[in-house]
């Protein structure tokens, strides 16, 4: 299991580990231990994605707002192709 890529080491987890439950001190070692023993690891993609699309693809946001994103996303590429045409037409016409 991967932790989404909002942490660059171990040590950034272990960092909001400890805010967020300061009566578990358990040591750096410990925890990298049992974060290793819970089959836990920090994954970069290697593709570029954005975070509702890989928060989707790790199932941490329903299928309705992934669903909703993807509209947005396709909307931006038409308003992004016609912009485009625009301006090719107005290059050609100087």
């Amino acid at each position: 299991m991967y932790l989404e890529p909002h942490f660059r080491s171990l040590a950034d987890v272990y960092k909001v580990f400890k805010e967020k439950q300061p009566e578990n001190v358990a040591s750096r070692q410990i925890f990298a231990d049992e974060f290793k023993r819970m089959n836990l690891a920090l994954f970069m993609p290697k593709k570029d994605q954005c975070d509702t699309c890989f928060a989707f693809k790790t199932g941490n946001i329903p299928e309705a707002a992934y669903q909703e994103h993807l509209n947005r996303k396709e909307e931006a590429r038409q308003s992004k192709k016609q912009t485009r045409r625009k301006q090719k037409m107005v290059n050609v016409m100087l």
